[in-house]
């Protein structure tokens, strides 16, 4: 519990900052090398994909692994949990890809921010899968593997915020020095919390589980943005009240991923 509410506190901190720092900047019409829409039906496959392998981890899991013991067992429920929430997302994510507005008459820039949401919802979602892998190790006690995951874990955590920023700076709804400062802002919360917790002799072992529980609840706020979103496009005066807040929400929402992030790479290394 002690993870979940690290990682709420570090947020509270972190994303007013983060929408401070980028007060002066605007949704902007760039030019797009691609269709948002055929962009987003091609990720349908890649999560039903993901999808698949999510839920047949699970089954494979509950099957070969019915009484694990002593500490195998706090790492099992961990990523039996952490799968779960991520199957439930990927499929989600895939809907919400599916209805991917092509133009909105109201707000011509929102189908941008739209595919922001979406893609960061399934960004976050598949570092939760892929995270799973290293309690997934502990729990058959795999220390190579392990190892080589945890490597692998940071070195794409990396490459993922750089191009998921990219992405975002090319679309027009974040700029350069903003994902910056959300980085920046991500590493140093999560540094806080590595120092404060265990300063404070907290016991930081049951830390994936309840931050898998902080993914679902930052999935659903995140499903509940798009979802307001598509009903804006028939109110114009909630149109111009969503273009007002829109940008901050998904400064807010990249912030709250980027630390999530951070602090579960922190979680699933051997304490």
């Amino acid at each position: 519990m002690t993870a979940f509410l690290g990682f709420l506190v570090v947020v509270l901190i972190t994303a007013p900052i983060a929408c401070v720092l980028g007060r002066h900047g605007h949704l902007r019409e760039t030019h797009l090398p691609w269709d948002l829409v055929d962009v987003a039906g091609r990720q349908m496959i890649v999560l039903g994909g993901l999808a698949g392998f999510a839920i047949t981890s699970i089954v494979l899991l509950v099957t070969f692994a019915r009484d694990p013991g002593g500490g195998a067992r706090q790492s099992f429920d961990a990523v039996v949990t952490m799968f779960l929430v991520a199957y439930f997302f990927y499929v989600g994510t895939a809907v919400l890809m599916g209805f991917m507005p092509r133009d909105d008459a109201l707000s011509p820039l929102r189908p941008r921010v739209q595919f922001v949401l979406a893609t960061t919802l399934e960004y976050r979602t598949v570092f939760l899968g892929w995270f799973a892998l290293r309690p997934l190790m502990a729990t058959f006690d795999l220390q190579v593997p392990a190892q080589a995951v945890q490597w692998l874990l940071g070195m794409s955590a990396v490459i993922g915020t750089l191009f998921t920023g990219a992405v975002f700076e090319r679309v027009g709804v974040l700029e350069a020095r903003e994902i910056a400062h959300i980085a920046l802002l991500a590493l140093g919360g999560a540094a806080l919390y590595v120092f404060a917790a265990p300063a404070l002799g907290r016991d930081l072992s049951d830390s994936p589980l309840y931050l898998a529980v902080g993914f679902f609840l930052l999935n659903t706020l995140t499903f509940i943005h798009f979802a307001v979103g598509m009903l804006a496009q028939g109110n114009a005066r909630f149109s111009r009240f969503l273009d007002a807040y829109s940008r901050y929400v998904v400064i807010a929402d990249m912030q709250a991923t980027t630390v999530l992030i951070a602090i579960l790479f922190v979680a699933v290394l051997p304490h």
